[in-house]
């Protein structure tokens, strides 16, 4: 095993231990600062308001990455995260969760006043 290749890496890269082989050799990975974890990212301390039409489906972002919050935008591509369908049965305003760490997904239920 060579020398650990950072070229093409960015200067937020950070090398992280993978795991060790037979020979005892210690394996690297590169993980882009800004790479998915298994934590979903706070999109917002707070609630989002959203004015939803009977019969209409909307799929909130669960992994916190899109730019089109509260909604998937396909951030979540190669991850584990996947969105959450919300079948809107009536004419009404809902309060999508902001903080990804709702017990109620993908609708809030107050979990943002503890984070």
């Amino acid at each position: 095993m060579g020398p650990v290749d950072q070229e093409g890496l960015s200067p937020k890269a950070t090398l992280q231990v993978a795991f060790g082989d037979k020979k005892g050799y210690v394996l690297f990975y590169a993980r882009e600062e800004n790479a998915m974890s298994d934590t979903p990212k706070i999109a917002q301390k707070a609630p989002y308001p959203v004015e939803v039409t009977a019969g209409k489906s909307y799929f909130w972002c669960s992994c916190g990455q899109s730019s089109n919050q509260p909604f998937c935008d396909g951030s979540h591509k190669d991850t584990g995260f996947t969105p959450f369908k919300y079948d809107a049965e009536t004419d009404k305003t809902v309060y999508f969760c902001g903080c990804k760490a709702s017990g109620k997904a993908p609708l809030c239920d107050g979990a943002h006043n503890k984070l």
